[in-house]
């Protein structure tokens, strides 16, 4: 059996998630790269080999690509090749400094959805408005998509959680317009022989016709359709169509498609939601990441002491000191 075979049968019996299958065997191939040894003589001293190369390609490599090869590897060595290694002299990872959360501001936004157009509009309004990720929103089923209520079901998203999110109440017009022009297109597809959609799990057993319902099609669309699968928008046309859309309007601040769940979370904050509830709507298990990496740091209130006028900067306490000490 070829390694690739077994790193999915691995990969299969543990659930690792695409995302994760693509990165750790990218991994797997720069390991290979870097130790020039086939699979089956990969031993510990290899991976020690391997994280000290890593380390030398500075700055190739960040802490937190080394941290994401040492899992890979992990992986690898653990769940594929089954080997034992032992105890392993691995260098030191400190823990990276969070970066801060830059997030555009409301003039921007409107500069930006100005410059898109179609699905990839309608994705960065969702994500703004809804505060989920670029391949979350391309993977929308129509049936997802509560108009009376106003509410998102979000469906094996990272880590294969589903959630509930909101959907803003603006963009519901524009939303019946997708699903009516996707359930245009679903009969289309149905009359020509195709209409057909990839399913979770085993839905297809237990739904019969279930690929063939317009609830279960992809809410944002593929222009192409191959073996009679119409797929969904793919997430780097969203990303790409972002990227042209912010060089257009000559904003120089990094502005990604994450920078779009950012801002929903940081506006929510603004507008006084706990950030309990914040963590809730972006399905995070742990509080600590919605603070850390997606809530701008509150300077509300602060000021620069270049605005402030020299005669203001005597404060009270000082003068109080001052007439202690001539007393004295």
């Amino acid at each position: 059996m070829s390694l690739r075979a077994m790193f999915e049968e691995a990969a299969d019996f543990v659930g690792l998630a695409e995302r994760s299958r693509e990165t750790y065997w990218s991994w797997t191939g720069t390991f290979f790269r870097a130790v020039k040894k086939p699979a089956r003589e990969w031993r510990g001293a290899d991976w020690e080999f391997f994280e000290r190369w890593l380390m030398a390609q500075r700055p190739a490599y960040s802490v937190a690509a080394r941290k994401q090869a040492r899992s890979a590897v992990n992986f690898i060595f653990r769940h594929v090749l089954k080997l034992e290694v032992g105890r392993l002299e691995l260098p030191h990872l400190p823990k990276p400094e969070p970066a801060l959360v830059v997030v555009p501001t409301r003039e921007e936004l409107v500069r930006l959805f100005a410059g898109l157009r179609g699905q990839d509009w309608l994705a960065c309004r969702i994500m703004h408005g809804s505060g989920t990720r670029v391949e979350e929103t391309c993977r929308i089923r129509v049936q997802d998509v509560d108009i009376e209520k106003a509410r998102l079901r979000v469906w094996d998203g990272k880590g294969e959680k589903n959630r509930v999110t909101v959907l803003p109440v603006n963009l519901l017009p524009a939303l019946k317009r997708q699903i009516d022009w996707r359930k245009a297109v679903h009969e289309r597809d149905v009359a020509e022989g195709n209409g057909f959609v990839e399913l979770p799990g085993r839905v297809g057993r237990k739904w019969r016709g279930a690929a063939r319902a317009l609830g279960w099609q992809w809410l944002l669309a593929s222009g192409d359709v191959v073996k009679q699968h119409r797929w969904y928008h793919s997430p780097g046309c969203v990303q790409r169509a972002l990227k042209c859309a912010r060089e257009a309007a000559g904003i120089v601040k990094r502005i990604v498609p994450h920078s779009l769940r950012k801002v929903f979370a940081s506006e929510l904050q603004q507008a006084g939601m706990p950030a309990r509830e914040i963590q809730g709507l972006l399905g995070h298990a742990d509080l600590n990441t919605t603070a850390t990496h997606y809530l701008e740091a509150n300077a509300e209130g602060a000021f620069s002491p270049a605005d402030v006028p020299a005669a203001a900067l005597q404060r009270p306490w000082a003068i109080e000191r001052k007439e202690a000490l001539r007393l004295r």
